[in-house]
């Protein structure tokens, strides 16, 4: 790299747990579980808090978070809608067992296909991404060659990561990220050439 590349430090940090159980939980604002907390807290207790800026998806189970740490950390903080989780239609906030009794056969097709398998009157997944790529366009073009933490959902960790390794939507699912999961990505930015993305970690707490 030469002197002329800027690069732009995204640390990724997933929610923790959440007070409602094992839900399809996408625009439903739950809140987070006491261990929810606890594990956001441990997930940055190694740093040394190097971050220019808090960015932050709106829904409480992000922004509580990061309010709190924004003025511990005398850092600035920006909500941003665009990175909330995928909207899941009729299905948010219902568990799987009620999707599977009232809608089993759409279920089904969207565990086998979610490219192609759309929750009733939720967000398809390329328009998901999109919107995505559309928030961190706009978050580069604004915070370019500063280190951030991004205070997202799993779905927003996923797409991301697939951006990054340039796999297909698909595969998004393959990735596992757990709550409190932490993702470090690097954004290299050199004249006249497209921007280069490089997976620097991906850290689960353990289990």
């Amino acid at each position: 790299m030469t002197d002329s590349v800027q690069v732009t430090t995204l640390d990724i940090l997933r929610h923790g747990e959440c007070s409602d159980g094992d839900v399809f939980r996408g625009r439903t604002d739950s809140s987070l579980s006491e261990r929810g907390l606890e594990q956001m807290h441990q997930a940055i207790q190694i740093d040394k808090h190097p971050w220019d800026a808090i960015i932050s998806s709106p829904l409480q189970r992000c922004l509580r978070f990061s309010q709190s740490l924004s003025k511990e950390q005398q850092k600035p903080l920006i909500a941003e809608s665009n990175f909330q989780e995928m909207s899941f239609g009729d299905w948010d906030g219902l568990s799987t067992k009620q999707v599977e009794a009232n809608d089993g056969k759409k279920l089904a097709a969207y565990w086998l296909d979610r490219e192609n398998n759309t929750p009733p009157n939720g967000e398809q997944l390329k328009a998901f991404h999109q919107r995505i790529l559309a928030a961190l366009t706009s978050l580069l073009d604004t915070r370019r060659g500063q280190h951030l933490l991004l205070v997202t959902h799993g779905g927003v960790v996923r797409s991301l990561m697939a951006h990054c390794l340039q796999m297909p939507l698909k595969s998004m699912a393959h990735i596992d990220v757990p709550h409190g999961c932490r993702v470090q990505i690097k954004i290299y930015h050199s004249p006249n050439h497209p921007d280069w993305l490089q997976l620097m970690h991906h850290r689960p707490l353990e289990r």
